[in-house]
């Protein structure tokens, strides 16, 4: 009976574990289904800053805040995982998209976590 009970107990924490444990929750998001968006290229690295992932430009050292398409999680290596591609932090990366002004709502429905600084240019990513 304990030997049930145990595994019933740690098969139970392995879902939960990989449940919520996985989401980036430093990473801004948007829920949608469509594939098609803005086609331009932005370059850079991502970085997490107090608590939150930026895009940091390898043209002019300015800040963005990606917007990634779906809820991204953390790969069991520490990548990046959004509906579009896995990123390493870190290291250069090109996100297809288009900038978003702070003060504009573009539609969608997007979570950003509280540690961003809403006050910069968005990067709705969309390949």
């Amino acid at each position: 009976m304990k030997r049930v009970l145990v595994s019933a107990i740690v098969a139970t924490l392995a879902v939960v574990g990989c449940s919520n444990a996985d989401t980036a929750s430093s990473a801004a998001w948007y829920d949608s289904r469509s594939k098609d968006g803005p086609d331009a290229l932005a370059t850079g690295t991502l970085e997490e800053i107090d608590g939150c992932i930026y895009l940091i430009s390898v043209d002019d050292g300015g800040r963005y805040l990606p917007v990634f398409r779906g809820r991204p999680t953390w790969t069991p290596e520490g990548a990046l995982r959004t509906d579009t591609d896995t990123y390493v932090l870190g290291e250069v990366v090109e996100l297809g998209g288009g900038e978003v002004s702070p003060s504009v709502d573009p539609g969608l429905k997007t979570t950003i976590p509280d540690t961003c600084d809403l006050g910069l240019t968005r990067w709705t990513v969309s390949g």
